[in-house]
């Protein structure tokens, strides 16, 4: 019985037995598939890495080196300073791009498409020269003044009031000639270079007369004041060209006459009426007919020709136009602006006064060097004459 009980046991354990033997056969089945599957790739590792296995040997020793291998402090102060060049340049070309004013006569000669006249350099202080304070151009040209450093701007307004001759020169004969000096903009230089201008004309021995048309903002009394040219208490009385029009005053007596040059300037006078009014008066086309019997060169000094309509009303009035552009001022937009009212006018255009030329454009420098040559041997020359009477001549 007992050994019957067993057998029946052990009968009664089989399903059992068998659900754990298939369940054993299945998880043999997988793990002996992911052990070939195994195989498989390190055999397929192996095969790669042998075909990627490159023979070597050594060469050379490693050596330690002497330096910190980074940072490379000289690299990177060559590669920082040509950086900084880089990125100045960028910046200067960048500026240059933004800045519209004009810099160069050449460029102002292609946008007008004019004649220049003269170039005029730029000077610090005209005030310091004695040239300005104590003589004449003529003087200062033929060595009296022993201060030569103001002698470019003397020979350029010069050649200015040659220029002016020349040009005007050219129309049919009349008894006087009436020219206009106009810019663009304000603190162009222009009445300074209008005065000088007509002094010169005045020093060659024409018979000139200086307007002040700027009823805006006039200069020329202001000039004459401060100017040796003049006695200061001839200029207190301001009438001028605003009385000869519309006041009870003659012309004559509203000339101001330099005792050194004899110029003649006429001040702008107190503005009662409009300045349209001014110029559209027939009065003022009379007085210009008289002043053309009276002086070889009438020269007006108008307001610039962008923004104010004076201008136009006085270029109906006169024979030549100069039109006074000054360098890192003018704005191009501005100059063509000018250039655009300038031909829609019907006087003829004389030419450009470039102001405050730097010496090293358009050749300038040579011009510069050449007569500063001419007037250090001069002066040379007057030193030994002083130190020897006897001598009259340097050797050179």
């Amino acid at each position: 019985d007992a050994v019957y009980q067993q057998i029946q046991t052990q009968i009664a354990q089989l399903p059992e037995l068998q659900k754990q033997y298939t369940e054993l056969q299945r998880e043999y089945q997988i793990a002996s598939q992911e052990l070939t599957a195994f195989l498989q790739k390190v055999q397929e590792l192996k095969i790669v890495n042998a075909e990627q296995v490159v023979p070597w040997k050594l060469l050379d020793p490693p050596e330690f080196p002497n330096s910190p291998v980074s940072p490379d402090v000289p690299r990177q102060m060559g590669l920082g300073a040509i950086g900084s060049i880089l990125a100045g340049v960028l910046v200067a070309v960048g500026l240059n791009k933004l800045d519209d004013r004009v810099d160069n006569p050449d460029s102002v000669k292609a946008m007008t498409g004019m004649p220049i006249l003269s170039l005029i350099p730029r000077v610090e202080d005209l005030e310091r020269s004695s040239s300005m304070r104590g003589s004449t151009f003529l003087q200062t040209f033929k060595g009296k003044s022993k201060d030569y450093s103001y002698w470019s701007f003397v020979e350029s307004i010069r050649t200015l009031a040659l220029g002016i001759g020349l040009t005007s020169d050219r129309d049919e004969q009349q008894s006087g000639k009436v020219i206009a000096m106009t810019s663009s903009l304000p603190k162009e230089g222009k009445s300074t270079i209008a005065f000088h201008t007509a002094n010169t004309l005045a020093e060659l021995g024409y018979r000139v007369l200086l307007i002040d048309a700027d009823m805006h903002k006039s200069s020329i009394a202001q000039l004459c004041a401060t100017s040796p040219l003049f006695k200061r208490e001839d200029c207190d009385d301001e009438d001028g060209l605003s009385d000869a029009i519309v006041g009870n005053r003659e012309w004559q007596d509203l000339i101001k006459i330099s005792p050194e040059s004899k110029l003649n300037v006429m001040f702008s006078g107190k503005q009662t009426v409009s300045s349209i009014v001014l110029f559209n008066s027939p009065r003022l086309l009379r007085l210009i007919d008289e002043w053309r019997t009276s002086y070889d060169y009438i020269l007006f000094d108008t307001p610039p020709i962008v923004g104010v309509s004076d201008t136009r009303l006085l270029s109906s009035l006169v024979d030549g136009l100069v039109y006074i552009v000054s360098l890192n001022v003018a704005q191009k937009q501005i100059v063509d602006r000018g250039i655009d009212i300038i031909s829609s006018l019907k006087t003829p255009v004389l030419g450009l006064a470039i102001n405050r030329v730097e010496n090293h454009h358009s050749g300038y420098n040579k011009y510069y060097q050449y007569y500063q040559a001419s007037h250090e041997l001069h002066e040379k020359t007057e030193k030994l004459k002083t130190l020897n009477p006897e001598k009259q001549g340097v050797e050179v």
